[in-house]
């Protein structure tokens, strides 16, 4: 895992180098070019040369008290979420290289579970550099990880049993228990490194349209002990699946679509990924490696309110059978405050 992401950061260290090193003259061409398509209408992206920061605040809090009323329980539930987004995007002529680091988080608690219980735990960071050999296509480097940061449990009503299995094969009993701790602290950790082409076939503000094209590679790092609900609804035990670190890389696809609507006040985002592990250092099953293809689909949409807030929907897709032998699938829902970071005025803009 150590020399894969050593390989990945060389590669990105090779691209920026090279880039820096290309003479003016040239770079003065590409601009031109870029500035002819533009009248054509073929790529009309106009950011200035610099850095462009943007810091977003979001908060949510759900209460609800119930009281003899019919079908709920008596008592009071609540959830609170939070979501924090901070990108750093440089434009320096050819070159653009985009940095964001995420965190959302949730807990809810009811009156049927007497504890805080986790729905929601995300910090994600991703770093991607590009160089603009024509306005539309070049070459592109990307690192990429996410992680939860609180540990994760199973939590129950009642007292049940749970089935752990250990690593020697065996299978423990754990008795009479209401929780069961699945995850440690920042587990399981994931990384992602990819290198090859882009290729923006269409760049404007209601629609952006951007393919990368690559061999990627992914690690999993999972501790010692960590496990995931495999609960068979026939038993009256939980059973629990014990998950361990891999590595993969094969070829990956990259497709994203962005844009603004309705006077920028509806903002979003698709991005959907595919890798196919040719190379995996853990799998022994009988899968075939179309079977293994690791999917990711993620979607955004945001409905401006007022200037400093926003409604905002987010959907999340992943299948890794590898690490989970199921489709996860995640919606939040939440409301957004807003501040930007270094905000042009609009004389400047023009």
């Amino acid at each position: 895992m150590i020399r894969t992401i050593g390989m990945a950061a060389a590669v990105l260290a090779v691209l920026i180098s090279t880039a820096a090193a290309q003479d003016k003259p040239a770079g003065d061409s590409n601009v031109e070019v870029l500035k002819e398509k533009q009248k054509e209408g073929l790529f009309t992206e106009t950011k200035k040369d610099g850095w462009d920061l943007n810091l977003t605040l979001g908060a949510g809090l759900s209460l609800t008290q119930n009281s003899s009323f019919v079908g709920q329980p008596d008592g009071l539930s609540t959830t609170l979420s939070g979501k924090a987004d901070f990108a750093a995007t440089l434009y320096a002529g050819l070159h653009e290289w985009r940095n964001s680091i995420g965190y959302s988080v949730a807990f809810a608690r009811t009156p049927a579970i007497d504890d805080w219980v986790k729905t929601n735990d995300v910090l994600a960071l991703e770093s991607i550099y590009f160089l603009k050999l024509e306005p539309w296509v070049g070459p592109f480097a990307r690192l990429y990880a996410d992680t939860p940061v609180f540990q994760g449990y199973d939590q129950r009503a009642k007292e049940v049993t749970y089935l752990v299995p250990q690593e020697d094969g065996t299978v423990q009993r754990v008795e009479r228990e209401k929780r069961f701790k699945l995850t440690d602290i920042f587990l399981p950790f994931r990384l992602k490194e990819t290198v090859g082409g882009f290729l923006r076939p269409y760049t404007s503000d209601p629609i952006a349209v951007e393919f990368l094209i690559g061999v990627g590679g992914r690690q999993v790092i999972v501790g010692d002990a960590t496990y995931v609900v495999a609960d068979i609804k026939d038993t009256p035990e939980i059973e629990l699946n014990r998950i361990t670190s891999f590595a993969q890389g094969g070829p990956e696809l990259i497709a994203g679509v962005s844009g603004v609507l309705a006077e920028k006040r509806v903002n979003y985002g698709i991005r959907a990924e595919a890798m196919m592990p040719v190379i995996d250092s853990a799998y022994e099953g009988g899968k075939s490696t179309p079977e293994l293809t690791n999917i990711e689909l993620n979607a955004k949409v945001a409905f401006k309110l007022v200037s400093w807030a926003s409604l905002d929907y987010e959907f999340r897709l992943i299948r890794q059978p590898v690490l989970v032998d199921a489709t996860q699938v995640q919606n939040l829902v939440l409301l957004t405050f807003s501040y930007a970071l270094l905000e042009e005025k609009a004389e400047e803009k023009k």
